[in-house]
């Protein structure tokens, strides 16, 4: 019979990523707006390298993805990496830094635009971000 391990160590390799984040949503300069995400483990502590998707919404529910794209493409701010591009200007699979952050610039030009930035967690469910207002 295997020995369990105690819940300290367990939930340390729970996916070995992110079930838990936090966001920073920045005020808007020049008509780009940087999001900044901190991923946490389920502890609540910040997460490793992590690998994450992302895609805009117009709904505060995180239903469904936007229908009006971004300006120009989704970029990173100065944390993470974007490693694909499935919908442009739409939605982005990024890789977090060591410490499981990631930033992301998004550039409109019409006024009036409103998004949400939803996480997809490794489960399936979501996290939405405060709204990024243009």
């Amino acid at each position: 019979m295997p020995n369990p391990q105690p819940a300290k160590f367990a939930a340390s390799k729970a996916y070995n990523a992110f079930n838990l984040a936090s966001f920073t949503v920045g005020t808007k300069t020049s008509n780009t707006i940087n999001v900044a995400v901190q991923l946490k483990d389920a502890r609540g502590q910040k997460s490793g390298i992590c690998v994450a998707r992302c895609f805009l919404s117009d709904a505060s529910t995180g239903l469904g993805i936007t229908g009006t794209p971004c300006t120009s493409n989704i970029a990173i701010g100065t944390n993470g990496y974007i490693l694909d591009t499935p919908v442009t200007e739409k939605e982005v699979i990024v890789e977090s830094n060591a410490t499981g952050a990631f930033d992301l610039n998004l550039i409109q030009t019409a006024g009036g635009t409103n998004y949400w930035l939803v996480l997809v967690l490794p489960d399936g469910s979501i996290l939405v971000s405060p709204e990024i207002s243009f």
